[in-house]
Formats: structure tokens, C-alpha cells, sequence
């Protein structure tokens, strides 16, 4: 079983330690620094490393940053179709954006406080429902 750890390589050194015990369950582990993947858009998308096609990988782990928050999740987004991948990509776009996660969870019956974007288009009777303490 082969597994691919994709991080950012400013914090390689902290990775290591990741890499080094997966080294010991895997027959292969590849540390990939996110800052040098290649994703090809031909008859269809894949990511490559060092012209090695990710998705051969049976594991696929994520260490994302904010950083690169983006290429994280679309590497995440076309791998997850051909690999595992423990951080799935719809999770991972729900810690990325708030309103989202607070809808997500409304959805699923966790409370959470009121959350109301305002945006030019917000009708004003939307601000009188807004109530206060209020945080901007």
C-alpha cells in the first residue's frame, strides 16, 4: 500500500515526523510539497509529482495550510474520485468558509449563533431582524 503526504513546504521540518511513521505502515510514503504539484487538464484532471500521476496512491493525507488553502482543495477535490483521502473535500471547504460551516450545522440540528452576511443587494428588512449584541 502506498501512501502520499502533500504539505506545504515551509513546514516540511514539522511534517517529518508524519512522514517517518507512515514510512513504518506503507510500503511506500512520498512527502509531496503542495508548492510543486502539477495539475493537468487534458481528456481528464489529474495531479502529478515529479511526472508521477497521484491518484496511483491508495492514501492520500492531507496536511493543509492556509496558505495554499485553494490548491489544497483542489488537489483534494480531483483525488478524492480515485483515492482515499481522510479529509474529505466538502468538509475541508466547510473549514475554510464561515458561513457555510454555520449553515452546514443549522442544517444538522447543532444551534449556533446568528450569522447574516450583508451584502449590496441585502434588503433592508433583513437588518431588522438582526438582533443585538452584535458582532461586525
Amino acid at each position: 500500500m502506498k501512501i502520499a503526504v502533500i504539505g506545504n513546504p515551509t513546514r516540511e521540518e514539522k511534517d517529518l515526523p508524519l512522514v517517518r511513521e507512515a514510512k513504518k505502515l506503507f510500503d511506500e510514503c512520498l512527502y509531496v510539497p503542495i508548492t510543486q504539484l502539477r495539475v493537468d487538464i487534458e481528456k481528464e484532471l489529474k495531479v502529478e509529482f515529479e511526472h508521477r500521476n497521484l491518484d496511483e496512491f491508495d492514501y492520500i493525507l492531507l496536511v493543509p495550510t492556509t496558505t495554499h488553502s485553494e490548491m489544497f482543495y483542489s488537489v483534494a477535490r480531483v483525488l478524492s474520485e480515485s483515492t482515499y483521502i481522510p479529509l474529505q473535500p466538502d468538509k475541508y471547504l466547510l473549514s475554510l468558509n464561515e458561513t457555510l460551516l454555520f449553515d452546514y450545522l443549522r442544517k444538522n440540528g447543532i444551534q449556533t449563533r446568528d450569522f447574516i452576511v450583508i451584502t449590496p443587494k441585502t434588503p433592508l428588512s433583513t437588518l431588522k431582524k438582526i438582533k443585538y449584541p452584535l458582532t461586525v
